[in-house]
């Protein structure tokens, strides 16, 4: 009889832990996913502001001009609802930094043109 008191007191004790276990995994499920979300979001913004900024900087309109066509593409996909993967992120960065670099180059041989003149 103690026995069966003692594991019905224990049984009492171990569900309401074991509900607390479930609502804690699924808290954590939903971090997990939420958090990836939002550092992504934040690598974005971080991007796009990035590209606003080189936009406003650069001088050549060429360079402008392929700037802002990467720019209209994230802005696509974003309207367009598409999930941009950490795949397409890296992708879309090393691009801009190519352009940067290819808009660098131009201004670099431009002037040294103009020293010549």
């Amino acid at each position: 009889m103690l026995e069966r008191e003692a594991e019905e007191a224990t049984q009492a004790y171990l569900e309401p832990l074991d509900y607390m276990n479930e609502a804690y995994g699924r808290q954590k499920e939903l971090d997990d996913m939420y958090q990836p979300q939002y550092e992504k979001l934040h690598n974005l913004n971080k991007m796009y502001r990035d590209l606003n900024d080189t936009i406003n900087n650069t001088d050549g309109v060429e360079g402008k001009k392929r700037l802002l066509a990467i720019q209209e593409r994230i802005n696509k996909a974003m309207a367009d609802g598409n999930k941009l993967s950490d795949y397409d992120i890296e992708a879309l960065e090393k691009e801009i930094a190519l352009e940067k670099a290819r808009i660098a180059l131009e201004e670099v041989q431009n002037a040294k043109s103009q020293v010549r003149l």
